[in-house]
């Protein structure tokens, strides 16, 4: 198994209100002066963040049944406050993040703005799976 570079688990509480088509607009709008990078969706639960030399950053939208599973996981193995765990237990959903190659860090800026984007939504969980960190925004 290798390592997947800039990754992060967006785990998105039960009835929390962001949308995916929302999450799209603010990063083409956090992107729009970067004029060596677009933001696209490539399909319904998948926004590509990506590089005029061909680097791309993904965030996708999980769902499936597998989601829930993961954020109960998350949620048992991992230290955080009771309250916080509770949340995670219902969580049935969060968005994924993986990026291509970039052992220079040449691209890490765009990732901190994407962490960015995410930042402005309050309630979310974003978690290192590297780490083992888990934060509230």
């Amino acid at each position: 198994m290798g390592f997947t570079y800039y990754q992060t688990l967006v785990i998105i509480p039960l009835n929390h209100p962001l949308t995916f088509a929302d999450l799209l607009d603010r990063l083409r709008q956090k992107f729009s002066r970067q004029n060596d990078f677009t933001v696209e969706q490539r399909h319904p639960h998948q926004i590509a963040l990506r590089s005029n030399d061909g680097w791309e950053l993904r965030i996708s939208l999980e769902d499936a049944p597998h989601a829930a599973s993961e954020a109960q996981e998350i949620a048992e193995n991992f230290e955080m406050e009771e309250a916080d765990r509770a949340i995670l237990k219902t969580s049935i959903s969060y968005l994924s993040t993986a990026a291509d190659p970039d052992p220079n860090m040449n691209y890490f800026n765009e990732y901190v703005f994407v962490l960015e984007v995410f930042e402005q939504y309050p309630g979310l969980y974003l978690f290192d799976p590297h780490t083992g960190e888990i934060r509230k925004t």
